[in-house]
């Protein structure tokens, strides 16, 4: 497939996603997808899997919306950064809900396999979404919500 058609399922994806229609997964993945993120599980196999995933993920931020803002390719490889934004108001990995909105800037590669989506990889800040969430001191962050553009920066030791 072409890189254009490439950049449209993942697109597709991103709207299947927000739409919450995810019996239509299929439509844009491939059955034994794969998802894993940086945010420290271990991932999940096949199109249930993925369904199962962003069931949770709907039941603990129910606003949940996931928008592109910039998506290249280079062959079957699409890479995207995307901008994750909901309102906590289900438990999220052992984590009560407090009603803190998340505002997080994703980077996910993806590889597509005959014009369908066969892998997803997100890198996140962990340690941004956990203090967004109220899970974590402003310590973390000492700038605040303005860290890293405040005057105050966190330095290596």
């Amino acid at each position: 497939m072409s890189e254009e058609a490439n950049k449209e399922a993942v697109r597709r994806l991103f709207n299947i996603i927000n739409s919450r229609d995810l019996s239509r997964l299929g439509e844009v993945c491939t059955d034994d997808v794969t998802y894993r993120s940086s945010s420290g599980d271990d991932g999940v196999q096949g199109i249930d899997g993925y369904r199962e995933e962003l069931t949770g993920l709907f039941e603990a931020f129910p606003d949940m919306e996931m928008s592109p803002e910039e998506i290249g390719a280079d062959g079957d490889k699409v890479y995207c950064v995307y901008r994750w934004t909901g309102t906590h108001e289900g438990e999220y990995m052992g984590i009560t809900p407090q009603k803190h909105r998340v505002d997080l800037l994703i980077s996910s590669n993806c590889r597509c396999r005959d014009g369908k989506v066969a892998e997803v990889v997100d890198f996140m800040d962990a340690l941004m979404l956990l203090w967004q969430l109220g899970a974590l001191g402003d310590e973390v962050y000492p700038g605040g919500r303005d860290w890293p553009t405040g005057e105050t920066k966190l330095r290596a030791r």
